[in-house]
């Protein structure tokens, strides 16, 4: 290789890894295989020697640094993906239970977590943004509780207590108001 090509080389490398962080998908990789050709390009101009070896050197160490900052950052996405997930799956999860106000959601589930117990998936319920489509949500509560209706919470209406107490009152069911009365 001739110290033209290689300092070419190492130009390409450096700026195909400086452009890979920015959050390309495809990148990535064509970044890191440039960077190891400019790891490869600084090897050969060490045997060579001379002044050629030094920016090769360079080169390499800049290539590598570039790598892992690129590393960092996929972990990184990786791990801001996930809490998104999660905040987006409570969010789901929240709708489910108490419908989305001002719309009259009739279907509503006791637990949230059913949805994904029977088979929705969070994919489902997102736009082509990514966003949270609460008429997605409303469909797929409305489907499965129509499918196991025992799912959604008990209506009981005014008055239908079937445990407990139902009177605080001072009156006979109080046992001082059944002792005084006789």
């Amino acid at each position: 290789m001739t110290k033209g090509t290689e300092a070419a080389a190492a130009e390409d490398a450096t700026a195909a890894a400086n452009s890979a962080p920015g959050g390309t998908s495809g990148g990535e990789t064509d970044a890191t295989e440039a960077a190891d050709c400019g790891t490869g390009a600084g090897a050969e101009t060490g045997a060579e020697g001379g002044e050629g070896g030094e920016s090769g050197g360079r080169a390499a160490r800049e290539a590598a640094r570039y790598r892992t900052q690129l590393r960092e950052a996929a972990s990184e996405r990786d791990q801001l993906r996930g809490v998104v997930t999660a905040m987006q799956r409570a969010e789901v999860e929240r709708l489910a239970m108490t419908g989305q106000k001002g719309k009259g959601w009739r279907s509503k589930l006791q637990d949230g977590t059913d949805l994904w117990a029977f088979g929705v998936q969070l994919e489902d319920l997102v736009d082509e943004n990514g966003q949270l489509d609460p008429d997605k949500v409303h469909d797929a509560v409305a489907d499965l509780v129509e499918r196991k209706p025992h799912l959604s919470p008990r209506d009981l209406g005014a008055g239908q207590n079937v445990q407990g107490v139902r009177s605080r009152s001072g009156g006979p069911e109080r046992m001082g108001g059944i002792f005084k009365a006789r």
